[in-house]
């Protein structure tokens, strides 16, 4: 993310988002992909939902309108992504919290 971030070449930047979406991203996801399942509880952590995992939430969020295809191809961050988002303490905080730009 951070090689597109600050980039105002805008053929380097779409170079770097394709890169991110096709490469970086997938690789990185499928390590959470894998680990949810082990645990039994839908979190990344076997005790249940920890700072983690609200990370985890908080960089799937990042990804914007990207967000949904990208869990397509995920289906156990969909369903952790789903879960969060069920407290209600995370919904309060969704609903006022600012939309930024990936």
């Amino acid at each position: 993310a951070r090689a597109f971030r600050g980039e105002t070449d805008e053929e380097r930047k779409k170079e770097a988002i394709h890169k991110f979406q096709t490469e970086t991203a997938p690789k990185n996801l499928s390590l959470f992909e894998a680990r949810l399942p082990k645990t039994g509880t839908g979190f990344l952590s076997t005790s249940g939902l920890s700072y983690a995992d609200l990370h985890l939430f908080a960089l799937l969020e990042a990804f914007g309108d990207q967000k949904t295809s990208t869990l397509e191809h995920f289906p156990n961050l969909k369903k952790f992504d789903e879960n969060i988002k069920k407290n209600s303490r995370i919904t309060e905080w969704l609903a006022r919290s600012p939309v930024t730009e990936f």
